[in-house]
């Protein structure tokens, strides 16, 4: 197919992850001479190299709520939201976030709180896993488990295809993992009544409608501390974000 090939096009956003080379230390020892070249792609090498680059600025995948502070902080208010994102479908779920977080119906609920939410909950308590020195909080899974029937009313057999928890470090994921395997053996979810799942660096490529991100820990920032992962961690969801 090479003689009909007559351009190629790159696609990338720089402001998210880079390439994440793996087997680069060993023991805090480098092993891998060529790593802080590899950790720019060829992508941003074009790009420095001159290359013709066009800059796309119009979003439409992410509810402006949700996307105005991705936009001030990671790309200097450049882009610019397309309205006209809300489905019928998704006028039908007005009150999802009402009941997903337990508000009574005195508790003021606006257009902003519609769509995104932050949750302190004030008695969860972070540690390392047994034998790892990856971070968990059980106290966070809690709260979350108590809440999956809200989705599970809402989307039914859809809740994987439209929602998704997303955590920044290993050991939580792996929480999640053994709670959704208990939720099916005991309570008789379904794959499908459960929400995707993935720790944020696997997650490029990957939005749903609702997204749940769990921080698992806010006494440091911890591997959000890079604005790359940042970047991706709140860009994963289009219409629904509640951070714990």
């Amino acid at each position: 197919y090479s003689p009909k090939i007559v351009g190629i096009f790159m696609t990338g956003d720089l402001e998210q992850l880079g390439p994440n080379p793996i087997a680069s230390f060993s023991k805090g020892k480098r092993v891998n001479e060529f790593l802080d070249q590899m950790k720019v792609s060829l992508f941003e090498r074009m790009i420095v190299c001159g290359r013709p680059v066009t800059r796309l600025t119009e979003q439409k995948r992410q509810h402006k709520i949700l996307h105005d502070p991705v936009n001030d902080l990671h790309y200097g208010r450049a882009n610019r939201t397309v309205e006209g994102l809300l489905t019928e479908d998704m006028k039908l779920h007005i009150n999802l976030m009402r009941d997903f977080l337990g508000l009574g119906p005195d508790v003021p609920y606006n257009e902003f709180q519609k769509h995104l939410a932050w949750v302190e909950i004030t008695d969860s308590i972070a540690e390392f896993a047994p034998n790892s020195n990856s971070t968990r909080n059980l106290g966070n899974v809690l709260w979350v488990t108590l809440r999956l029937q809200v989705l599970k009313n809402y989307f039914r057999g859809t809740v994987f295809q439209r929602c998704a928890i997303y955590v920044p470090y290993r050991a939580q994921y792996n929480e999640y993992k053994s709670l959704f395997l208990r939720l099916k053996r005991r309570e008789g979810f379904t794959d499908n009544e459960l929400p995707f799942l993935r720790t944020t660096d696997s997650s490029i490529g990957s939005e749903r409608d609702f997204v749940l991100i769990d921080l698992t820990q806010v006494e440091k920032e911890g591997f959000l501390a890079d604005e790359g992962r940042a970047c991706v961690t709140w860009s994963r969801a289009k219409m629904w974000q509640v951070t714990v």
